[in-house]
């Protein structure tokens, strides 16, 4: 994953989406992974293929074979985009659905966190699209682009009003004589919304409390950022107290790349946010990835199709051979023993856990009063502050 961090109107958007003729990160991204899609359909049975993309180079024989046994080989591969906010604690696509082509305004359908048995997350009925060319992409950007909530302020013409999500999945597909699988590898770029003041924006009213909803899913990613670097493995991560953490902290473990890319405006007048974003940098560099104790045990369940075909193809090369295959019989059914001791362990430490977060639970909803109440007295203080100023110019 990678995310743009930074005050407002420091170059979050424009790191990440770029211009024609000087295109970002998202746009440069997806040329690479397009080339290497090309590359896989095209050289599906030559693993000793390579492509040359110029600092790094792709070898067709990192993804040729799924598995150490070399039954499923690759054929070919797809890639997909999916693009959704974060506005005002709500989530919302950006990307038109298979019948209704037109977005209009904020008629958009609030989309739900949902998540799956492995405890990943996803976003309910968010669209997935098919990247087949150049021209389709363009579309679907610029489709992105259009639906997004923007707004100006004094700082800002065009400033940013949700976080923004942007993924490119790569899907690779295998198969062999007895059956299909496909492996996705997602990269997530997410343009957050600027930590604004509203003494210096002046904003009001609806974007008054757009900024009261950015700066506190903000500050709360900070704390997650600050827990997530403590080495006190006992520190709780607050993840669940925002939408926009909750996705985010899908990224903050031990099976992901995490980069931060932190957008700095050289103006005098934001010293104080930039140094502010500086240290959250710093901090992002101390992260311990979250081990996730279901991952080991999911990959050990996946792998298992791989064992049950490696064993009928034993089998069916020694059917003279009864011993053998006593013998690979109950190797099989230890392995099955063994998975099955492992998630009945597991399952009995989710039931303690649970017991434990009942009670963090009634903690965790007094200490959001508490933080909901403090924001609407600085909203308010805001907004005292303003007319004072205003009564001091007009006088």
């Amino acid at each position: 994953m990678i995310f743009s961090y930074g005050v407002t109107n420091a170059g979050k958007t424009h790191t990440i989406i770029g211009t024609k003729e000087d295109p970002g990160i998202l746009p440069r991204s997806l040329a690479i992974l397009n080339q290497v899609k090309d590359f896989i359909d095209k050289n599906c049975h030559n693993p000793n293929a390579i492509l040359d993309l110029g600092e790094f180079e792709f070898a067709m024989s990192s993804v040729f074979w799924l598995g150490d046994d070399k039954e499923l080989k690759i054929t070919s591969a797809n890639l997909y985009f999916e693009a959704f906010e974060i506005y005002n604690e709500d989530i919302y696509d950006l990307l038109p659905g298979p019948i209704d082509r037109k977005i209009i305004g904020m008629n958009k359908p609030k989309l739900q966190i949902k998540e799956k048995e492995n405890r990943q997350i996803y976003i309910k009925d968010l669209n997935r699209i098919e990247i087949d060319s150049q021209k389709n992409w363009t579309a679907l950007l610029e489709t992105c682009l259009a639906n997004r909530s923007v707004g100006d302020n004094n700082i800002n013409y065009r400033s940013s009003r949700s976080h923004t999500f942007f993924k490119l999945i790569m899907r690779l597909n295998y198969s062999s004589p007895q059956m299909t699988h496909h492996v996705e590898t997602t990269l997530c770029i997410v343009d957050l919304a600027g930590a604004e003041r509203a003494k210096k924006t002046t904003n009001s009213g609806l974007e008054l409390a757009e900024a009261g909803k950015i700066n506190q899913s903000l500050m709360i990613l900070a704390r997650c950022i600050k827990a997530l670097a403590d080495p006190n493995p006992s520190t709780i991560v607050p993840h669940r107290d925002s939408k926009l953490t909750r996705i985010l902290f899908d990224y903050f473990n031990e099976n992901s790349n995490l980069t931060m890319i932190a957008n700095i405006n050289p103006a005098a007048s934001d010293f104080e946010e930039s140094l502010r974003v500086l240290n959250y940098a710093a901090q992002t560099k101390e992260i311990h990835p979250v081990r996730s104790k279901i991952d080991s045990i999911r990959k050990s369940v996946i792998n298992f199709p791989y064992a049950a075909l490696n064993r009928s193809k034993i089998i069916e090369e020694s059917t003279n051979n009864d011993a053998f295959s006593l013998l690979d019989d109950t190797v099989l059914k230890g392995f099955l023993e063994d998975k099955e001791n492992q998630l009945l362990n597991f399952e009995q430490k989710l039931l303690r856990r649970q017991d434990t977060n009942e009670s963090n639970e009634i903690v965790v909803e007094n200490l959001q009063h508490k933080l909901k109440q403090t924001m609407q007295e600085i909203s308010e203080k805001d907004e005292k502050i303003q007319m004072l100023e205003g009564k001091k110019a007009s006088d």
